[in-house]
């Protein structure tokens, strides 16, 4: 019996996109799989890559605003944009082989995906990832975004046979407001055997990780660090342009010298191993936005899997589970103050609880459980 093929479309650079990598590695076992999408292709065998430049040539950005400001009364004009993009013409020339199903990873890949699957009369699945109408709140973004973006998910999410989301509040919204009820794929790495370590009680490293963002405001960290104890250290493994993290250098300099330090980066599949080495991770999100507010993000599920007691502000996603599994502290707000004492209420003890039971909560919550609501969706939408 031949195997089945999964078509699945990114508009992230894949080789850094874990979530996107995860499917890609959990799906390919058991289907064919046509990955198209920019940047790197990633290590990985026996996939069918089409890969091109992050780059859109045909499309201006003085157009793409003009044509979103135009959709706020003519709706067609989003449609217009769409096809417009130099991705879409791409993605329809270079997906050749028939899929029996298109993932759709995010919404700037759900209008060529539904395209793709009304032409080869495939599933479509839709993981939205998180909420898009309100990935950012500025004024500019409400008015020219959050439209058009709605319109999209009003327009081609009812053609989705099934959608993803992250976490059960961004699951809820999409059914209050579209109509469709996603099911949740937290975005968890897979499980590994991480080995512990001793703690030094007059150098307790923090560790935080990730893609650089100005609205996540890291600054908050470094001020938290400047009003907590000597004994503690935070180290930045950012993925970030040095003109980036030049004015974070110069701010640690300023408010902690000497405790804050920038690590390179490393790929999506040795982060856990590497964070792992490292006594707690630290992560204050300021909630300058919907997602922001109510994420469970990646770096968070890092932490859990590598062993690591968790310093969070007051998200609440997140401070369910850190309480539910008692592997770290919750500040009482999203200041540098309450990060500050939430650090400095911690005892050596109490890190190596937290770490135990970051191991504990890591059997429950990891890629392979995760993974699972994946290919069973895929083998029921496909008849298998």
């Amino acid at each position: 019996m031949s195997r089945k093929r999964i078509c699945i479309i990114s508009y992230s650079p894949i080789k850094s996109d874990g979530r996107v990598l995860r499917q890609i590695e959990y799906l390919a076992p058991d289907y064919d799989l046509t990955v198209v999408g920019f940047g790197a292709q990633p290590d990985i065998s026996g996939v069918d890559w089409r890969l091109f430049p992050d780059r859109d040539p045909l499309l201006a950005k003085i157009i793409r605003n003009g044509l979103q400001t135009v959709g706020r009364v003519i709706p067609a004009a989003y449609d217009l944009l769409e096809v417009a993009r130099a991705r879409y013409w791409i993605t329809r020339r270079v997906v050749d082989k028939r899929p029996d199903a298109v993932l759709a990873d995010d919404l700037t890949a759900l209008p060529i995906a539904a395209h793709l699957a009304r032409k080869f009369g495939a599933k479509l699945v839709f993981d939205a990832h998180e909420y898009s109408p309100l990935e950012q709140e500025t004024p500019k973004f409400k008015r020219l975004e959050t439209p058009n973006r709605t319109y999209l998910i009003r327009k081609y999410a009812p053609q989705a046979a099934a959608t993803i989301t992250v976490c059960a509040p961004i699951a809820e919204r999409y059914e209050r407001e579209f109509g469709f009820r996603p099911i949740v794929v937290m975005s968890a790495p897979k499980l590994r055997t991480v080995a512990d370590h001793p703690i030094n009680p007059e150098r307790i490293r923090l560790i935080h990780h990730g893609k650089y963002s100005p609205d996540r405001q890291p600054e908050v960290m470094i001020h938290a660090l400047g009003q907590a104890d000597k004994r503690f250290e935070l180290y930045f493994m950012l993925v970030a342009t040095d003109a980036e993290i030049e004015p974070l250098r110069r701010l640690a300099d300023e408010v902690a010298p000497g405790r804050v330090f920038f690590v390179p980066p490393v790929p999506p599949a040795q982060v856990v191993s590497e964070i792992a080495k490292y006594d707690a991770g630290f992560y204050v999100l300021a909630p300058t936005n919907y997602n922001n507010q109510i994420a469970l993000p990646n770096k968070f599920f890092d932490f859990i899997v590598a062993g690591l007691a968790v310093v969070i502000g007051s998200s609440p996603a997140m401070a369910q589970l850190v309480r539910e599994y008692e592997f770290g502290v919750v500040a009482s707000s999203f200041t540098a103050a309450a990060a500050a004492a939430a650090l400095n209420s911690l005892t050596v003890d109490q890190l190596i609880s937290m770490r135990a039971q970051a191991r504990v909560a890591a059997q429950a919550i990891n890629a392979d459980t995760e993974m699972a609501k994946l290919i069973t969706l895929f083998k029921q939408l496909l008849g298998e």
